[in-house]
């Protein structure tokens, strides 16, 4: 019974996190559409999705209370019914306005349910929890990789607006919350959703004093400067160049499928020791390829070096999140609340700052941020962590 419950409980959070996904990459092929739509700059359009990221980050602070006061299970289904709302809304804006407004309650919904989705993984599964946040984190990646696609095959066969698409991806989010709630009480996930975390005193003697926790967040943050410039802007990017228009607008999903395929590989292998070094050198390797596919300027060579990217560093999110998690389980709700407090920052500044760059001296110059963060990984991790980056040299 209890194997069926825990079998249940992760299905219907994987489910979840495949929605969530599908509207991380959904912006990417409709931002031409958008921007022409308003008649906006560059730095306008990256300012779409960064409020996405802002009310990920006023999300944050409504953590803070909430947990303290109510069950994470129950934040979690009333976080999920938020963002399906805030979905069929978006099919309705009308102005440059509105649709800000409307992203950022949409990012306040699905930061929230990635923060709780993943500290009720901790609570749930001590043991192997590496393996199954990596496979959280690979549901989440398995929907933005097919989002562009799903956009791009049904724009080219039939006349939708960037409006319609909210209106399918609402629809399909909720069928799946649908199933979320019909077998959520029969998970047991609520049975250990409110555990009693140590107080303000504990966590300063702990997890606010842990060297490698901070460095983590930062690591995190800076990889978001990567996935979601490359995600933002790549389709806009790809369109301006002699490729099909289909081609341009699934081209993001190059690195998502090098993630999918990364987050698989890593919950696979469940090896906690291996994290750091696949840390350091993954982004290493990947942002030597990103920064060269730039420098060529080569459509397809690029798409490639996407997917190479997607391997070597798709695991640094759900890795790190599971390491803290692990060495730290009295502190689940409020380490993961931390970390998605740092991916908020990141997500957010990544489209604004590519889109100024774009702005000050064009968008070529703008994509090489998808390759010099994780150059700047490598060079955290080979300070921060020391021999800990070295394979065979990591300990726990």
């Amino acid at each position: 019974m209890e194997k069926r419950k825990n079998a249940l409980a992760r299905l219907v959070l994987y489910l979840v996190y495949v929605a969530e996904g599908l509207t991380v990459t959904q912006l990417s092929p409709l931002v031409t559409e958008i921007t022409n739509d308003f008649k906006l700059t560059d730095t306008q359009a990256g300012l779409i999705n960064s409020m996405s990221y802002i009310g990920g980050a006023i999300s944050i602070v409504l953590l803070i209370f909430l947990t303290r006061k109510f069950k994470k299970g129950w934040i979690f289904i009333v976080a999920t019914a938020l963002f399906c709302a805030m979905m069929y809304i978006l099919g309705t804006t009308d102005t440059y306005f509105q649709l800000l407004v409307y992203i950022l309650v949409l990012g306040i919904g699905r930061m929230i349910i990635d923060s709780v989705a993943n500290s009720l993984l901790a609570d749930r599964f001590t043991e192997g929890v590496t393996k199954y946040t990596n496979t959280l984190h690979m549901c989440f990646s398995i929907g933005a990789f097919v989002s562009p696609i799903i956009i791009a095959v049904i724009k080219s066969q039939v006349d939708m607006g960037w409006r319609d698409t909210y209106f399918m991806f609402a629809v399909i989010s909720t069928v799946i919350f649908a199933l979320f709630l019909a077998f959520w009480r029969d998970t047991g996930i609520s049975d250990k959703a409110h555990q009693k975390e140590l107080g303000a005193q504990s966590l300063g003697k702990t997890l606010f004093k842990d060297k490698a926790f901070w460095l983590s967040c930062i690591i995190i943050l800076v990889y978001e400067l990567h996935q979601i410039g490359v995600t933002y802007w790549t389709s806009a990017y790809f369109e301006t160049k002699d490729i099909p228009l289909m081609v341009a607008q699934f081209s993001a999903s190059a690195l998502w499928i090098g993630i999918i395929v990364s987050r698989l590989i890593s919950a696979r292998l469940n090896r906690d020791d291996i994290i750091i070094p696949w840390v350091t050198f993954g982004s290493l390797i990947g942002g030597i390829f990103m920064t060269i596919a730039v420098a060529i300027d080569q459509p397809y060579f690029m798409i490639a070096c996407y997917f190479i990217a997607g391997i070597t560093t798709g695991a640094i999110i759900p890795s790190l999140i599971a390491r803290v998690g692990k060495a730290f389980p009295a502190h689940t709700g409020v380490s993961a609340t931390m970390i998605c407090l740092f991916i908020t920052i990141g997500s957010c500044i990544a489209p604004i700052l590519m889109g100024g760059i774009a702005d000050a001296v064009g968008m070529h110059t703008a994509m090489f941020m998808g390759g010099l963060p994780l150059l700047a990984i490598f060079v955290i991790a080979i300070i921060g962590f020391g021999r800990q980056a070295i394979p065979g040299k990591s300990k726990q």
